[in-house]
């Protein structure tokens, strides 16, 4: 009469195929979440996009003319909203990186990529609060570039001009507006407007 040893526990290998099994479904759920948070992210962006170019066609319709950006002798580029804080690659208020800005010369740095309060305070007459979007951030290559969505606006001659943009890595189609590809020192990049004009 033979005794049949009872089996307890796993084997080495057993074990190995277990933790296996688990570290890919791990993996699996991780890169599913990543994905899906990015997604969220970039709807997110893209509603504030639409929510401040549908402000600006209101205003003007209502005024007959776009937030001005005029500002020291030029049209600026500004930052549209008011969530712009101090980080390590960005001064308060700004949406060019401290980098870019270092990089003018000959001209008002005090200026550049900044929040023009009157160009928020026209568009919260019809949209409140104004929709955040600073927290998209653009680098070229290793360099911070810019964050949020830039916006440019006011009137030549008799015409009427507002161009919102933004930048993505790559060669990206753009979620919202107009794509032009541009390559800088080899690093390749998406910048994506809306343009309006009014004559």
């Amino acid at each position: 009469m033979s005794v049949q040893r009872l089996r307890q526990g796993f084997t080495i290998v057993e074990l190995l195929i277990v933790i296996v099994v688990i570290a890919i479904l791990a993996t699996v759920t991780i890169v599913s979440y990543s994905g899906i948070q990015s997604q969220a992210k970039n709807t997110t962006f893209l509603a504030a996009m639409d929510a401040y170019e549908k402000a600006i066609r209101l205003y003007y319709a209502e005024y007959g003319t776009y937030p001005s950006t005029y500002l020291n002798g030029n049209y600026q580029q500004t930052c549209l909203g008011e969530d712009f804080v101090a980080t390590v690659d960005y001064s308060e208020g700004k949406c060019f990186s401290n980098v870019v800005i270092d990089g003018y010369t000959g001209v008002d740095k005090a200026t550049i990529g900044t929040v023009i309060p009157s160009v928020n305070q026209a568009l919260k007459e019809f949209i409140q609060p104004l929709p955040k979007a600073a927290d998209r951030e653009f680098s070229l290559g290793a360099i911070p570039y810019s964050r949020g969505i830039g916006y440019q606006g006011g009137q030549l001659g008799s015409s009427h001009f507002a161009t919102l943009y933004y930048y993505v890595s790559g060669d990206q189609k753009c979620g919202r507006g107009n794509r032009s590809v541009t390559s800088y020192e080899g690093t390749e990049f998406t910048l994506c407007n809306v343009v309006l004009t009014n004559s």
